[in-house]
């Protein structure tokens, strides 16, 4: 039968591991990657105070361009990184931007259907 599994960073060294482990059959995978706009680009330039909602305890942060360039740099390597890992075993990627528009913006499922994955119809 078929399954979902969420989360690539779950479990030590994070990321995907191959086989079905104990003997089991190897399983083919596929990956789709569901990110947020906040997840892809940093906040506009300026000052922000972080609250923490367990202690109260409140700190002043600077976004500046620096800032933002590092964020963008961290979900490149990021980005990069689970694409290698679908690559290493052969699991199809899609990366889909919640807040995106399928019909202004359609979704490359190319390589789910290629893969025989998802139907396309």
């Amino acid at each position: 039968g078929g399954g979902f599994r969420s989360g690539l960073l779950g479990g030590p060294g994070g990321g995907l591991r191959g086989g079905g482990g104990g003997g089991a059959p190897p399983r083919r995978a596929a990956v789709v990657l569901v990110l947020s706009e906040d997840d892809i680009e940093p906040p506009p330039s300026g000052v922000y105070r972080l609250i923490d909602t367990e202690t109260g305890r409140e700190q002043e942060i600077e976004i500046d361009t620096a800032v933002g360039d590092r964020f963008r740099h961290r979900v490149a390597v990021f980005r990069e990184s689970i694409a290698e890992s679908c690559r290493r075993f052969g699991a199809p990627l899609a990366t889909l931007i919640a807040e995106r528009s399928w019909e202004a913006e359609p979704i490359d499922l190319s390589p789910l259907v290629s893969s025989g994955v998802v139907e396309a119809g």
